[in-house]
């Protein structure tokens, strides 16, 4: 590490304090207050679970910035946890960054497993012309 005078600044990383989400069921855009402890947690392109009166309604996060008065102008982000586990999230953001294409379909049409009672995955994707689906309890289950 290089020597630093007492006066002097390092950066460490940006702070974002608003994020810009998109419902999924209608494509309007908003702004939130981001409160710093969830910043960690909130990436672009993951899906989150918000409850708004009662209401509990995905968005996807399109943006997140940096607004001097964000906590006096927008409202709180109102962060529901319970969508995907930060485990999950991260490993579709590692198959985003490799290049491939996933799902976060939850069941799919006819997809059983040996007992023939409906599997639920959690993340599917292709790999060499094979389906790959991971259900993330450590169980992976690959399907031609």
């Amino acid at each position: 590490m290089e020597d630093l005078t007492l006066n002097e600044l390092q950066f460490i990383c940006d702070r974002k304090n608003v994020i810009q989400g998109r419902f999924k069921s209608h494509d309007k855009i908003y702004s939130w207050y981001l409160p710093y402890n969830i910043q960690e947690q909130i990436h672009i392109g993951d899906v989150e679970i918000i409850d708004t009166k009662g209401n509990r309604n995905k968005i996807t996060v399109i943006g997140l910035g940096y607004e001097k008065d964000a906590k006096m102008r927008c409202k709180t982000f109102p962060y529901f946890r319970g969508i995907a586990s930060w485990q999950i999230q991260h490993i579709c953001r590692r198959l985003k960054c490799l290049g491939y294409e996933y799902s976060r379909e939850r069941h799919f049409k006819g997809l059983t497993n040996d007992d023939s009672t409906r599997l639920a995955v959690d993340i599917v994707f292709y790999l060499q012309g094979h389906v790959c689906a991971i259900e993330y309890n450590g169980v992976h289950h690959y399907y031609e």
